[in-house]
């Protein structure tokens, strides 16, 4: 799996305590040694400042490092970050580590450039990625060297670099004027590498100086930078000046390759192939250096890496063995050298076996024959007198003797000489040991008391809150919530004081959080110690009139870092401390800031179909407190927010008719109940029925309804009006029945009319008036009950109505959300401790 880190300075980075310049961003599982080694990768000079900043380069480069007997090629990009939090100068370091088996045919250069592979910014969230990025599996086409011709008149020379690589591996420099982009030149010149030999070429489009053990063959180096002025003055190197004139390039394979666009004949020949993690000698290399620069050609032997900055290593790829080239393919005539050593054999010798036996007879002979000589000529010799050759044997005995002591004895000389020498060696050698630790010893001393002395520079330098205003606007400084296992100290923030006793820490509301007989106070600070740190602790104490006090927690301020811990043996009641303020006197300085933050929760919807369960809002670890401080506010949708309090009901009118005669009324009862820890929000709906016979004024009394019952009522009240129409069915029948009675009596009414005289006037007006009472007292008790029947029938119908208009208001009414603010009153201020959103 691919690994990587953003590398800048941060007021908090990624490990605890680590601040400054360090890793902010990183993938989970990373090796300290590769981590360390990304590190030292993230160097990087400001040329420009001010309003000419933009022409600062980026560091794009790709190099190879070997960790622990693993190999890992990196992707970087280092960059200007303008000014960090301290107003000094930044840089934005992103390293991707790739192992040989996530490479990708396209090469370094493609992956660089590809979008969203390089990181330019960092957020300020530091934290650990779930996996690492991998290059593009693209595979880019082959096309003319536009941006080489752009830059240097001629596509050609990018056909140089991959020459150079191709051939040897010869360093190659390229000087840019500043502002100019180098990775588009990298990525066209690496397109004319072999596939197989694209992630064995290292570049830098910033270079500057590298690690011991890390090589670099493509370095481009800005104008006017200190190793561009240096490398032009330094002989027998490549270097190819983007700011000059450049020759004009003698025709290769590699040179018609960029101006063409098409492969040269080494790349046509070689395939991509992941490297083989086989080991393998690595092939020395031929020194690449072409006749158009006008400079004399150094000779293999003569070449020295050390000349090039390099560490005198070969890069690890060369420790692999890749897929070898058909050479057979190359042109004999004319083209490239093949980019791997080509193995040499013994050249035979040209003499025949025939030949080589008549020398070895001859060679016998001439041995022989002089042997013979010798013995004849030994025994015509004289033989000397006994006389003679004792005289003679006796001084040589003598000489011989005298020989061997003087050989001894030179022996013995010589023996104590070489061990002289080697004791003189070892003390030397010793004494340079000690004299180098005694050195560094003191460089260590010098160091730390100079960093020593900038650190108290700083902090006198800087104002005692500088870094709180920034970083805690909110003026919250949360601790965390109440844990009563063991738990290391957490950082809050920065203060910078010269003098632990310009520190000062004081609670404010320590004594009204809890209900009476228990206060929270800060006991008086102590210095203490962290390893070889001077600390100052001020302990938490939660006190009672009659037990006495225990601590619960503890503020520390070490190396300018604020921090907090719960003690393990804390009660519950010490989780309230997140409720009071913090007051720090830095100096002649002072901040006041919460010490916890807010609970928010979901907004909870209303609601009113049936009744259902309360509505639960939890205050995490907040106990023990005095209900009657609680504030508790509770708004419905667009309507007014309503103060409640604990056991108590209030009343939110959610509905009212617009109409004169107030025909109905819709009210919430909201209640709120303690629960552990938390709060409960009882509500019950209420509505204001019209009463049967009065069609303007409300029932007096509210009646509690539900969404659900409207559905009911609705079918009663359609039975009544069912039930009712049968009445006027038989009502009708009546009505028929009336005028059947009343014929006979209208017939005889006629009949007396027509025989009405004088004489009899009066009695027969009696009787017409009789029997028309008669017939019309039937008729009005038939419309009584008509009237009456008529009444029930709208008044039911309007309940409908009524029904009808409630259950919609109802179901605009349902679904809405409760926003609950809920504050504590502290003296005149008010600390919220939950609220919904």
């Amino acid at each position: 799996m691919s690994q990587e880190i953003l590398y800048t300075s941060a007021p908090q980075g990624l490990k605890p305590g680590s601040r400054g310049f360090c890793t902010v961003i990183s993938t989970p599982g990373m090796s300290a040694g590769l981590t360390e080694k990304l590190e030292s990768l993230s160097g990087y000079r400001q040329m420009f400042s001010g309003e000419h900043a933009s022409l600062n380069p980026v560091n794009y480069s790709h190099l190879i490092l070997n960790i622990a007997g693993r190999p890992y090629h990196v992707l970087s990009s280092i960059r200007d970050a303008g000014q960090d939090y301290t107003q000094r100068t930044n840089k934005l370091a992103h390293h991707v580590a790739l192992e040989p088996q996530e490479l990708r045919a396209g090469g370094p250069a493609c992956a660089l450039a590809s979008p969203g592979f390089c990181e330019s910014a960092f957020d300020g969230r530091p934290r650990y990625l779930p996996t690492g990025r991998l290059p593009p599996p693209d595979l880019p086409r082959l096309t003319p060297c536009h941006a080489w011709k752009d830059a240097a008149g001629d596509a050609g020379w990018a056909g140089i670099l991959a020459e150079a690589a191709c051939q040897g591996g010869k360093p190659v420099t390229v000087i840019y004027a500043p502002g100019a982009e180098m990775l588009p030149l990298v990525e066209e010149a690496l397109r004319l590498v072999p596939e197989a030999q694209r992630w064995r070429v290292t570049f830098s489009t910033y270079f500057t100086k590298l690690p011991i053990g890390v090589d670099c063959l493509w370095r481009f180096m800005p104008d006017g930078s200190p190793e561009a002025q240096s490398i032009r003055r330094t002989p027998h190197v490549t270097v190819i000046d983007l700011t000059r004139p450049l020759p004009p390039l003698q025709p290769s394979d590699f040179v018609l390759a960029a101006r063409t666009g098409t492969a040269p004949p080494v790349a046509q020949s070689m395939a991509f192939a992941q490297p083989d993690l086989r080991p393998a000698a690595a092939p020395r290399h031929t020194p690449f250096e072409p006749a158009a620069f006008g400079e004399p050609t150094a000779a293999a032997d003569d070449y020295d890496e050390a000349d090039e900055d390099s560490s005198g290593e070969p890069p690890p790829m060369e420790e692999y063995q890749l897929e070898r080239p058909n050479v057979a393919t190359l042109s004999p005539a004319r083209g490239p050298k093949p980019p791997f050593p080509i193995e040499l054999h013994p050249k035979r010798s040209g003499l025949s076996p025939a030949m080589i036996g008549m020398m070895g007879a001859t060679l016998f002979l001439l041995v022989t024959g002089g042997i013979v000589l010798a013995v004849v000529f030994r025994q015509n010799r004289v033989a000397p007198p006994a006389e003679a050759l004792s005289m003679a044997v006796e001084p040589r005995q003598v000489a011989v003797v005298i020989d061997e002591k003087a050989n001894e004895e030179a022996e013995r000389k010589a023996t104590e000489a070489r061990n002289a020498e080697a004791v003189r060696l070892a003390e030397e050698k010793e004494s340079r040991r000690l004299a180098e630790l005694k050195r560094q010893q003191e460089e260590k001393e010098k160091m730390e008391a100079a960093n020593a002395l900038a650190a108290a520079i700083e902090v006198v330098s800087r104002r005692p809150f500088e870094e709180f205003d920034e970083t805690h606007k909110d003026r919250i400084l949360e601790i965390p919530r109440l844990e009563r296992s063991t738990v290391p100290f957490k950082d809050l923030t920065q203060i910078f004081v010269a003098s632990t006793d310009d520190l000062l820490l004081e609670l404010l509301g320590g004594d009204e959080i809890l209900k009476e007989g228990y206060r929270f106070v800060i006991d008086r600070k102590k210095k203490t110690k962290d390893g070889d740190v001077e600390c100052v602790e001020f302990p938490v104490k939660l006190a009672t009139k009659t037990a006495g006090s225990s601590q619960v927690a503890v503020f520390r301020l070490r190396k300018n870092a604020l921090q907090f811990r719960w003690e393990s043996n804390a009660s519950d009641r010490g989780a309230n401390l997140r409720l009071c303020e913090l007051q720090i006197r830095g100096g002649s300085e002072k901040r006041e800031c919460r010490l916890g933050k807010p609970s928010v929760v979901d907004k909870p919807e209303l609601s009113l179909e049936k009744k259902g369960p309360d509505v639960t809002l939890d205050l995490p670890g907040i106990q023990h407190l005095d209900e009657s401080r609680l504030q508790v506010e509770v708004k419905i949708g667009d309507h007014p927010a309503v103060a409640i309090s604990f056991g108590k009901q209030e009343t939110l009118v959610l509905a009212k008719s617009n109409s004169p005669e107030k025909l109905e009324e819709i009210e919430l009862e909201l209640k709120l109940v303690p629960s552990n820890g938390g709060l409960a929000l009882s509500y019950r709906p209420f509505v204001y029925p019209i009463e049967r016979g009065k069609n303007v004024e409300p029932h007096p009394e509210r009646t509690e309804i539900w969404g659900t019952e409207f559905k009911g009522r609705k079918e009663s009240n359609q039975g009544s009006i069912n039930s009712l129409n049968g009445k006027v069915v038989k009502l009708d029948s009546r009505r028929k029945d009336h005028n059947r009675r009343a014929e006979p009596g209208e017939r005889e009414i006629a009949s007396l009319l027509a025989t009405r005289s004088n004489a009899n006037k009066d009695l027969v007006d009696q009787r017409v008036t009789a029997i028309r009472s008669q017939i019309q007292s039937s008729m009005d008790l038939i419309n009584r009950d008509q009237a009456a029947i008529d009444a029930e029938i709208n008044f039911f119908k309007g309940r409908m109505e009524w029904c009808d208009k409630m259950a919609a208001k109802f179901e605009k009414l349902d679904g809405k959300s409760i926003q609950v603010v809920v504050n504590l009153q502290l003296g005149m201020d008010k600390v919220c401790l939950l609220k919904t959103e």
